[in-house]
């Protein structure tokens, strides 16, 4: 007996001390994926590639630059030379590795394997991204002594170089983010992605490259928007830290079980966003305003359009974490639950809100009221225009994106022709087609003949009220769902079952 307690008590040590030191060991403090993705990444043939011949180019260019004996005056060609190179591998290549970060798991069939990890789907995601972020950060170090090295050699500003470097590094994440989301998208989907970074990328790295010489460099005007650099590099981190996480975000959706919602998620995000809006007109002046407005509308579009593709969910467990917390949280819910009803109700108010602090802090002239408010009447029924054809040909979940697009596509061709028929007095093809609330939008905004803008806020009216009394006889019947939810989600009994 007390040879089997001294066994036991010994094995008992070995495996305290064995895991004592599998905790110290550091790849265990880290989320696994990251580590099996760095340990990947880092020996593959692209990543090992771009790194020899970077560092090789670069070691050329300074052999040569030692060589020059006028290096101020005939070193503009290897500058540029040294711009692009570092703007392909950071704003292209780096991010164009993300674009197989989940479709090599969904090829493999190990994805699920991967959730089965207890790790959500973000943090699998997320791990993935800054796998390749990580690496990034590697490739723009080791640029550092060639840029130092360009001081001596060019008489080179090495803090606008140090800038330049951090918003190559910044940009290369958001792009990442977005390879990463369009690599669980189909083969056409992920073909226009690669053509929007193989662009954006190059054009990115040619104006990095090039826009230095005129003087001023590439940030030379920042510093005067808003009376403070300060805030417009804070307010620019802060939105393209906002674009990453709705990025991942959406990667993380199309691989997430039915029980996480990510729908609230990207809801709250958008208020944060609108946050930044109201913060930047308070704080800074209105030429940060402007800026900020304009980079912080495609985001909070995208999740308003996405908030009105969703199906509502079936899951009282979805409902839960709102109908715990009382009445507040269950009004909260009616705006954040994932679905198109709720949806509904987001995008106008968070419209309203967007557009009601802007005229606020700038009031319209009295001229263009009315052009003004047809404009944002428009704005939100050319948004929901496109929901009761998709209702009423009960459009599956994955065809909404397609067929919303292609909706918004034939009204904005519409009002293309329309535009173009008008400039010959053809003003009968404008009253048709203001039936289209988001080709009016674009056909109201240039008019300003009095009689022909009282007739399109008739048909504004007449459209609105169509759109809807629709959608609001359908949203009745979709809140009495999700109120069977809630009390499902309670608990509560004599609860009628889910039809």
């Amino acid at each position: 007996m007390n040879a089997a307690a001294t066994t036991t008590t010994d094995q008992s040590l070995l495996t305290s001390a064995a895991t004592k030191e599998l905790k110290t060991d550091f790849p265990d403090w880290l989320s696994p994926v990251l580590v099996k993705e760095l340990r990947q990444g880092l020996r593959t043939k692209m990543f090992t590639g771009m790194f020899i011949t970077l560092h090789a180019v670069m070691v050329l260019m300074v052999s040569i630059w030692s060589l020059m004996e006028n290096q101020s005056s005939d070193s503009e060609f290897l500058t540029g030379l040294f711009w692009t190179l570092t703007g392909f591998v950071v704003l292209l290549g780096m991010p164009s590795r993300g674009l197989t970060a989940l479709q090599t798991e969904q090829k493999a069939q190990t994805l699920e394997l991967v959730q089965m990890s207890e790790l959500t789907s973000f943090r699998i995601v997320f791990g993935k991204w800054l796998a390749i972020a990580l690496q990034t950060v590697l490739l723009v170090v080791s640029v550092l002594p060639y840029a130092l090295l360009r001081y001596f050699f060019g008489r080179v500003d090495v803090m606008e170089d140090a800038q330049v470097l951090g918003w190559m590094l910044a940009g290369s994440l958001v792009l990442t983010a977005f390879a990463v989301a369009a690599s669980v998208l189909g083969a056409v989907a992920r073909g226009l992605i690669i053509f929007g970074v193989i662009f954006f990328g190059n054009y990115a790295g040619v104006i990095f490259a090039f826009s230095r010489f005129g003087g001023g460099g590439m940030f030379g005007g920042v510093s005067s928007v808003g009376g403070s650099a300060v805030l417009t590099y804070v307010f620019t981190a802060l939105l393209m830290a906002a674009y990453t996480w709705l990025a991942l975000e959406e990667a993380a959706t199309f691989i997430a079980p039915i029980s996480e919602n990510h729908a609230s998620r990207k809801r709250a995000g958008a208020l944060v966003v609108l946050g930044l809006v109201v913060a930047a007109g308070l704080l800074g002046g209105t030429r940060l305003l402007e800026i900020v407005a304009v980079w912080a509308t495609p985001f909070l579009a995208w999740v308003c359009v996405g908030a009105l593709l969703q199906m509502t969910s079936p899951l009282p467990v979805i409902y839960r974490p709102w109908t715990r917390r009382g009445v507040p949280g269950t009004l909260a819910g009616k705006f954040l639950y994932p679905g198109w009803a709720t949806g509904v109700l987001f995008l106008v108010g968070t419209t309203l809100g967007f557009c009601g602090f802007l005229f606020w802090l700038n009031p319209p002239s009295r001229d263009v009221d009315l052009r003004l408010w047809l404009g944002l009447a428009n704005l939100i029924l050319g948004l929901l225009s496109p929901l009761p054809f998709l209702i009423l040909f009960k459009t599956k979940a994955k065809f909404r994106v397609w067929a919303y697009i292609f909706f918004q596509a034939l009204c904005c061709l519409a009002a293309a022709i329309t535009v173009g028929l008008s400039s010959f007095n053809q003003d009968g093809a404008a009253r048709v087609f203001a039936f289209l609330p988001t080709s009016l939008l674009f056909i109201g905004s240039n008019e300003s003949d009095p009689v022909l803008l009282g007739y399109f806020s008739i048909v504004t009216m007449i459209t609105g009220t169509v759109i809807l009394g629709f959608l609001g006889v359908h949203m009745l019947r979709e809140f009495r769902f999700i109120s069977r939810m809630e009390a499902l989600s309670r608990g509560e009994k004599g609860t009628r079952g889910v039809g």
